[in-house]
């Protein structure tokens, strides 16, 4: 039994990214803006507002229906490929959404900082997930549609799925993606977007946490 629930980690990590999405989207309601006439201010609720109405209510319950399938259906089969490509390829736009929103709130004035630094440290590890998966789906055991994007730098033991996301979480810690090399051009392109994204939303985190300590000092 255990065994077959471990054979799908990939519905487990799709199920945690999904739950921590929501949660964000809750976080955010949080978030007043001063400035509601700004464009940032409107583009930034307008997009949540029409997600929230029309959105979310269609999507959740087609995401849950296609994780259950998954869960149910053979890893070797290739519906089960099939359905986690599909939450693979949701996950990456709706990371790709809330990177473009968090930092579109970048330039919208509101009275909850501290809201917007949890935001954006939530975000921080399932970007990182997201990328281990990413690695680990294109590279060269999974023969996948794209061909052998990544491999990794390591020789002298067997490598498995942990291997990719370890590689991903490094990032934080280095300057570039330890471990994992692109086998072409595109792979080295998505090897420098994930770089540029972490980046990014570890400069949002400093930013928020040195405004909220000045914020805090003054009062």
């Amino acid at each position: 039994m255990l065994k077959k629930l471990f054979s799908r980690w990939e519905a487990f990590i799709f199920i945690t990214i999904e739950l921590s999405l929501i949660y964000g989207v809750a976080v955010f309601e949080k978030v007043n803006s001063i400035d509601t006439e700004s464009i940032a201010s409107q583009l930034v609720f307008g997009t949540e507002n029409f997600m929230e109405r029309y959105w979310y209510p269609v999507s959740i319950p087609v995401y849950n229906g296609i994780l259950l399938l998954g869960i149910l259906s053979r890893t070797e089969s290739r519906n089960y490929r099939f359905l986690m490509d599909i939450l693979g390829t949701y996950s990456c736009a709706r990371i790709i959404i809330n990177l473009c929103i968090i930092n579109t709130m970048l330039f919208v004035k509101t009275n909850t900082p501290s809201i917007l630094l949890l935001q954006s440290g939530l975000f921080l590890p399932i970007l990182l997930v997201l990328w281990g998966w990413v690695y680990w789906r294109f590279s060269k055991p999974n023969n996948s549609t794209l061909g052998n994007l990544f491999q990794l730098e390591i020789a002298n033991y067997h490598v498995i799925a942990y291997d990719y996301f370890l590689a991903s979480f490094r990032t934080v810690m280095a300057k570039n993606v330890v471990g994992i090399i692109g086998s072409n051009r595109i792979g080295n392109t998505l090897i420098l977007l994930h770089e540029i994204m972490v980046w990014n939303i570890l400069a949002i985190i400093f930013s928020r946490a040195i405004g909220l300590a000045t914020v805090g000092s003054i009062q």
